[in-house]
Parts: structure tokens; C-alpha cells; sequence
């Protein structure tokens, strides 16, 4: 266990220095990788041919002066430049060879076939590449700028990007980068495998809080337990840790590391026992004055306790004796209660009697003042009203007991059709009741005129009223009596 420990921790100290020292910056940049950028940010091909080529058509561009890179033609002077080189000139600039301003550029895929046929070598032949081919397949085999899943085509000893840190390095050389060397590669730590980051972030900061990760014992014991455990095993396991005699409460004082504590237990067996006849008889000292001490707290807290419970017991007789009262009470204000109810009963039956026998008694009396229908009245000096046409009021009535207040009137001259007749109309009255009486007033009344030569013809009339064609009430109450003349009856 302790040697595994060891090369684990040997191991982490080499990773902490391995990122420790690793520079922050680039590599060092390649001379032919940084003209090959340069050729390619002006425009042209930065190559190296096989063979010169004949002089039959151009091949330099004048601007970049690299071989041409998708030529186009001019229609001024004739000359080819580089698509990127020459689109920079025609913004703002007359032609760079003849200098004249605005021409016209075509593509010449013509010679951009020559150009592309023609066998060159690689751009980084410094670096140790023997490729030859076309010049249109060098930007397929240098593959500069590759795309994801596709960093390892392309020419062994072309600089290209590191996925994670970007720093440049040669083809054949980022992919042991990428995997064992950058510190920005994703990593997960070796100890817990729950924390996730990149590989400088896991080292230099989650390894120092890493409760799985093995640490060195503080006492240089050479274990290297987890750090979750390391406090355990400085007090329990570590041979190293200072501990206290067994017989320090017998008065040795001695603080050796743990694995020395048995040889001093044996050597010194004498001694402890010395020290514990020694403190003995202070020890039976002790334990009687703490047998002392324990008894008078007992005695305390016995007293405490009848005091205690004599002031409950009297609380409780107390309480009793509230309660006693106040049952007594509440059955006394029960007994008061049933006595009240009784009389409020009585007096209540008392009051409806008394009410009963008054309304009785002011029925009758109203009855005897106001008759109710039906009622018969007899018109008086019938030829004297209608010479003067004077309509005749009857006395007032209720139409049924507290019911509406009415009263008849007859105008018996009335010309109809050339004939004479008469007229008897029921009108409302204002009365003592209305406000017990559904309004508007809706019902029937029947009239009877009746006959005074007793033939049996008498005349039967049935009036009808519609409580939305009523108007109104006559204003006066004693309009009948006075027989002062109509106002406002319906």
C-alpha cells in the first residue's frame, strides 16, 4: 500500500511540473510555414518546382510575385495577376502595370490549367518532406487548414493548429500533443472521476481539494492515504503522531510518537504503578468529596421537591374549591335562566292574547265604520243630480277586510250614442292599509244596479283592473263625503 501511495504521488509531482514549466506562448514559428501564410495572404503560390518552367506563358504574378493563384486577365495591358491581389487594386487604383484606370478583369482558366499542371515540391521540404506532384494538388496534400475529423491529412511536416491550446506544431507531432501534452486537452481527474475540465484546471487547482486524491502524511510517515482520511490516519494509524501516556491520569506526563508508546508502557510498568498506589488514597479523597458534594445536591433537590409539592397540592385544592364555586354558579344562572324563559314565554302568550283580541276588537270597529264588499248603497235625489249634472260620491269601503279603501261615483246624466245613460266608476281611495297591500292594485268588482220595480231586471256589471292603466289614487280621503267633485281618480 505504501509503495503504491509513493509512485502515485511521484507521478502527480512529475504532471504538476510538467504544467508548471510548459510555456504559455506558441512554439517557435517555422520559416517556411510563415512565408507559405504570407504567399497566401497576398495571393500567390509559394512553391518550389521540379523543373523552371519555359518562358511560353507567365507564371509570376506582378503584385505578390509568387506563381499565380486563380489568374484573372486584365483588358488594358493583358497581364494575369491573382484573383485576391488584383481585386485589392481595382477598388482604388489604376492598373498597376500600365496604370491605367478602368479596366475590366476575367478569369484565364486557360492558363490556370497550365499553371495547375505544372510539378512542384512541397512547401516544407526544409522540414523533411519529399513530396512531388502538381502544383493543384499542393494545397490538397499541405491541408493547412483542415477541417474537423480530417487534422491528420495532409503532408506529416505541415504546421497546423492545436485543437485546444492553438499552438502550431507539425502534423505528425499534435496528435502525442493533443493526447499527452497540452494543457488544455480535456481531462478527467484520475482519483474521484467526477470532475471534468481541462487538463491544467484538474492539475493545478481540483488536485489540491480532491478528497480521493492520495496526500503525504504530515508527520512524514510515508503513507499516503486519501485526503478524506488523512485526519483519521493521523490519529489513529500514524506511527509518528505524538499521543499521551495510558497512565497520564495517574500523573505521567510523558508524549512519545505511537510506535514508541508500547516499549514505554513495558519499560516503565513499575513506575505506573508507583503512580497509581501514590494517587490512590487522593483519589479515594476525591471520589468522598464528590460522594459528599452529590449527596447534599440530593438532599437540595429533595427539599425542593416537598416544597415543590406542597404548593401543587395546594393549588390543586384551590382550584377544586374554584371549580365547586363555579359549578354552583352555573347551575344557580341555569335555574335563573329557565325562570326567564318560562315568564318571557308567558308574557308572550299574554301579549299575542292582548294583540288578538285588539285586532278582533278594531276589526269590528273598522267594520262597523268602513264597510266591506259587498255593500249596498242607495242613490238619494237621483233626478235633482242629473238636472244639475252633478256627479253623486257613495260613502267610502274596503274591499275586503284591511284591504283597499274605495268608493263609488255615479254620473247619471251621461249622453251616449244620442241616449241617456249613466255612469258608475269604482275609484281608489288612500287608505290605512296600503302599505300591507301589493300595489298596483289588480282584481275585478262586480256592480249591480238594481231595479226598484222588483221585476227581476236588475243590471250586472263586471269591472276589470289592470295594474299597468291605474294613474294614480284620489289625493283627498274625505272626497266622498264632501262630494266636492272628482280629482285625479283612476
Amino acid at each position: 500500500m505504501s509503495s503504491k501511495n509513493d509512485l502515485s504521488s511521484s507521478k502527480d509531482t512529475e504532471r504538476v511540473c510538467q504544467v508548471s514549466e510548459s510555456p504559455q506562448a506558441s512554439p517557435r514559428p517555422n520559416p517556411a510555414r510563415a512565408t507559405t501564410a504570407q504567399s497566401r495572404r497576398q495571393g500567390g503560390f509559394d512553391c518550389e518546382f521540379v523543373e523552371q518552367p519555359q518562358e511560353v506563358f507567365q507564371v509570376e504574378c506582378p503584385i505578390c510575385l509568387s506563381v499565380l493563384r486563380e489568374p484573372h486577365l486584365v483588358s488594358c495591358c493583358g497581364y494575369n495577376y491573382c484573383q485576391l491581389c488584383i481585386q485589392r487594386v481595382q477598388q482604388d487604383s489604376p492598373c498597376p502595370t500600365c496604370n491605367e484606370a478602368g479596366f475590366s478583369v476575367f478569369p484565364n482558366k486557360g492558363l490556370k490549367r497550365s499553371i495547375c499542371a505544372l510539378h512542384v515540391r512541397c512547401s516544407y521540404r526544409r522540414n523533411g518532406c519529399q513530396w512531388v506532384g502538381e502544383l493543384g494538388e499542393l494545397e490538397k496534400h499541405l491541408n493547412e487548414s483542415p477541417k474537423v475529423g480530417e487534422q491528420l491529412v495532409g503532408c506529416e511536416f505541415a504546421e497546423v493548429e492545436c485543437h485546444y491550446c492553438r499552438a502550431c506544431f507539425q502534423r505528425h507531432c499534435v496528435d502525442a500533443h493533443q493526447m499527452e501534452q497540452c494543457i488544455r486537452r480535456p481531462f478527467i481527474c484520475d482519483y474521484c472521476s467526477n470532475y471534468e475540465a481541462d487538463y491544467e484546471d484538474v492539475v493545478t487547482r481540483h488536485w489540491l481539494v480532491c478528497d480521493f486524491r492520495p496526500v503525504p502524511c504530515p508527520n512524514e510517515c510515508g503513507v499516503y492515504p486519501e485526503r478524506q482520511n488523512l485526519e483519521h490516519h493521523v490519529d489513529k494509524d500514524c506511527p509518528l503522531t505524538l499521543v499521551a501516556c495510558d497512565f497520564h491520569h495517574a500523573g505521567c506526563t510523558v508524549q512519545l510518537p505511537r510506535a514508541d508508546m508500547r516499549l514505554h508502557l513495558s519499560e516503565n510498568l513499575v513506575v505506573h504503578m508507583s503512580l497509581l498506589a501514590a494517587n490512590g488514597q487522593r483519589i479515594a479523597e476525591l471520589n468522598e468529596r464528590k460522594m459528599y458534594e452529590k449527596d447534599r445536591a440530593i438532599a437540595a433537590l429533595r427539599d425542593d421537591l416537598a416544597a415543590s409539592s406542597k404548593s401543587f397540592s395546594e393549588q390543586v385544592a384551590r382550584l377544586t374549591s374554584e371549580l365547586s364555586e363555579n359549578k354552583q354558579k352555573i347551575a344557580a344562572l341555569e335555574r335563573e335562566n329557565e325562570a326567564l324563559k318560562q315568564r318571557l314565554t308567558e308574557e308572550t302568550d299574554e301579549l299575542k292574547q292582548c294583540l288578538t283580541k285588539e285586532t278582533d276588537e278594531l276589526d269590528q270597529k273598522l267594520q262597523s265604520v268602513l264597510p266591506s264588499l259587498p255593500v249596498k248603497f242607495t242613490m238619494t235625489d237621483f233626478n235633482w243630480h242629473r238636472e244639475r249634472k252633478i256627479a253623486w260620491y257613495s260613502p267610502p269601503f274596503y274591499t275586503f277586510l284591511r284591504g283597499y279603501k274605495m268608493f263609488l261615483k255615479v254620473v247619471p246624466d251621461l249622453h251616449s250614442r244620442g241616449d241617456l245613460g249613466m255612469l258608475v266608476c269604482a275609484c281608489l281611495m288612500r287608505g290605512e292599509f296600503d302599505h300591507l297591500l301589493k300595489w298596483p292594485f289588480e282584481g275585478s268588482i262586480v256592480f249591480e244596479i238594481l231595479n226598484q220595480l222588483e221585476d227581476g231586471e236588475h243590471l250586472r256589471i263586471t269591472a276589470v283592473f289592470i295594474g299597468t292603466q291605474l294613474a294614480c289614487r284620489v289625493a283627498d280621503g274625505d272626497i266622498a263625503e264632501k262630494r266636492s267633485g272628482e280629482r285625479s281618480a283612476v
